[in-house]
Order: C-alpha cells, then structure tokens, then sequence
C-alpha cells in the first residue's frame, strides 16, 4: 500500500501529513500508532479526501499532493471524536496495519 505525503490546507495553516488509498478511496492519516518492537504501525484515524481535487506539487516542497480545498484542523486531533456533520468519513482505529516500509503486513 503506498503512502503520500500531501499538503493539507486547514483553516489557518498548510500541515504536512500523510495519506494513503484505502478500499478504493483516498484517505488523509492525521496519526500512526507504530509497534515500536515489531515496526508494525497502524493509523490512529483516517479522513476519507477523495471528494478533494488533489494537485500533483514539485518534490521541493516536500510532498507527492496537495488537497485544494481545507480540511477542518480538529480532524488532525486523533483525541477528539469529530461531529458527525463535519462533511467528513472519518474512521478511528480501522483495520490497517502495514510493516515500516508501508507495505501491507
């Protein structure tokens, strides 16, 4: 499974973070949960994006995407379930784990 990394636009800053494609969607990962005896890491949340137009950047800016449109920053906060009416698919702790090198375990 490869992983992005994206340029994320939020109501006051640009955060840099990674996303991945997910049963047949694009998702944001806002936090990793890695097992650090195993290298396993599994996301903590993921934000499906796919209705976002992304734009490939230049690698100088340190990212494969940028999404057009923001995303609301509380999103980013793994800690804090979102509201429901935020526009968002967001999944907690979905079944996903991948090795350190983001291929499927």
């Amino acid at each position: 499974m490869p992983i992005f990394k994206v340029l994320v636009p939020t109501e006051s800053t640009v955060r840099t973070t990674y996303a991945i494609e997910h049963e047949g969607s694009f998702w944001i990962v806002p936090g990793w949960l890695v097992q650090k005896s195993t290298g396993l890491q599994k996301p903590a949340r993921i934000v499906r994006v796919d209705h976002i137009r992304r734009i490939k950047v230049s690698p100088t800016l340190g990212a494969d995407f940028a999404l057009d449109s923001p995303v609301p920053s509380i999103l980013f906060d793994c800690s804090i379930a979102p509201a429901q009416d935020a526009g968002f698919e967001v999944r907690d702790l979905p079944p996903i784990v991948l090795n350190a090198d983001g291929s499927p375990k």
